[in-house]
C-alpha cells in the first residue's frame, strides 16, 4: 500500500499519530500506522511512502516494512564520459 504520511492532528508527528492517506484518484482515504513491528523509521509530514503489513480489524495498518524515495541509497558509480575532463 503507498500513500502519503499525515499527522491525524495538529502538532507534530509522532508514533501515535501517523495516518497513510491515499491518493485523491483513489478516494484519499486514510488508515493510521502501526510503527511498532519496524525496527526503525523516519517520516516527515508530506512523505510519499509504500508500506507492507497487516490491516486485519480495517482500523489500522500494522507496518511490517515501508520504504521511501527518501531512502538512502548506495551512491551511483562513476561514469567515464569520452572527452570529459578528468584531474
Amino acid at each position: 500500500m503507498g500513500g502519503q504520511v499525515v499527522c491525524d492532528a495538529d502538532g507534530k508527528l509522532n508514533a501515535e499519530s501517523v495516518l497513510l492517506e491515499g491518493s485523491p484518484n483513489d478516494g484519499g482515504q486514510q488508515v493510521r500506522l502501526d510503527l511498532s513491528s519496524l525496527s526503525n523509521y523516519s517520516l516527515f509530514p508530506g512523505q510519499i511512502i509504500s508500506v507492507e503489513g497487516l490491516n486485519n480489524v480495517g482500523t489500522k495498518l500494522v507496518a511490517q516494512q515501508s520504504w521511501s524515495d527518501s531512502s538512502p541509497t548506495d551512491p551511483p558509480s562513476p561514469v567515464d564520459l569520452p572527452g570529459s575532463f578528468s584531474s
